[in-house]
């Protein structure tokens, strides 16, 4: 068996659980499987697009964001098991060898941290190749910050789906998949007022349409669409993401980093 060959298989069970939920969300949540209807909202003077046809929030989508999440931060540690052996060290359970994955390099409280595996290795080779995908280092190309990492991100929603359900929001409004057109020219542009609360309820508005003098032009027609969102407090920044996507983009980031920084070591 190829030292990798178990790091490989947990990413193939975390793709698995990522295209079985997507499949799930196509089915309910799909291109028309939602009726949207635009109309004057006497309350805040705007025009309303309001949706029916709300599918409910299934249970079992969290137990597979939770299944994929596991698999692929499994991943990560069975690659730390393989760097240890390939440092000529013997990992055991006692030693609890885990892939750190940190936000900054200073500890709580302000001191340097020592990035090490466990039991601790030499190489430094594999020290830096470690180093190197830390979300505090590798921050994109134009940089953002370490929490938008994807590594950061499949770290924090691991720990917090072990201790408690993740807070996912079903039919959020999808801003890629919302557009307007009508034949005029940009003086009638109308502003775009998106609802980011749950939409739980037939007939709540995904949004608000504010048109110049207060009518849409005769020819305005619109697309949108719901999608499924991870909404913690943490990581808010993953709420305008449907969720299949947010776990595909950890999944394409593992590989990623095991291609270029971590298999060229064995």
């Amino acid at each position: 068996m190829a030292a990798l060959d178990g790091v490989d298989e947990k990413i193939e069970r975390a793709k698995v659980h990522q295209a079985d939920l997507a499949q799930q969300l196509e089915a309910v949540l799909g291109n028309g499987k939602q009726r949207f209807v635009l109309e004057p909202d006497p309350e805040t003077g705007w025009h309303a697009l309001r949706v029916f046809g709300v599918p409910a929030l299934d249970p079992e989508w969290r137990t597979i964001i939770g299944d994929c999440l596991f698999n692929l931060r499994s991943a990560l540690d069975h690659l730390a098991w393989e760097l240890v052996h390939l440092d000529g060290k013997i990992p055991t359970d006692e030693d609890m060898t885990t892939f750190p994955i940190w936000e900054s390099p200073f500890t709580k409280k302000g001191k340097p941290r020592t990035l090490q595996l466990k039991p601790a290795v030499s190489c430094q080779d594999i020290l830096d190749a470690v180093e190197k995908v830390q979300p505090y280092v590798d921050t994109g190309s134009p940089p953002e910050p370490p929490s938008w990492n994807p590594l950061w991100e499949l770290h924090r929603l691991n720990i917090i789906d072990k201790h408690r359900q993740l807070l996912v929001v079903v039919n959020a409004l999808n801003p890629h998949a919302t557009t307007s057109a009508w034949s005029g020219g940009v003086d009638l542009a109308p502003k775009f007022h998106a609802n980011w609360v749950a939409i739980r309820k037939e007939g709540m508005p995904v949004g608000w349409y504010e048109f110049p003098g207060g009518a849409p032009p005769d020819d305005f027609n619109w697309t949108t669409a719901l999608h499924l969102v991870i909404r913690e407090d943490e990581l808010l920044h993953l709420s305008v993401r449907s969720v299949e996507n947010v776990l595909l983009g950890m999944i394409l980031h593992v590989e990623h980093m095991l291609e270029f920084r971590f298999r060229p070591l064995f």
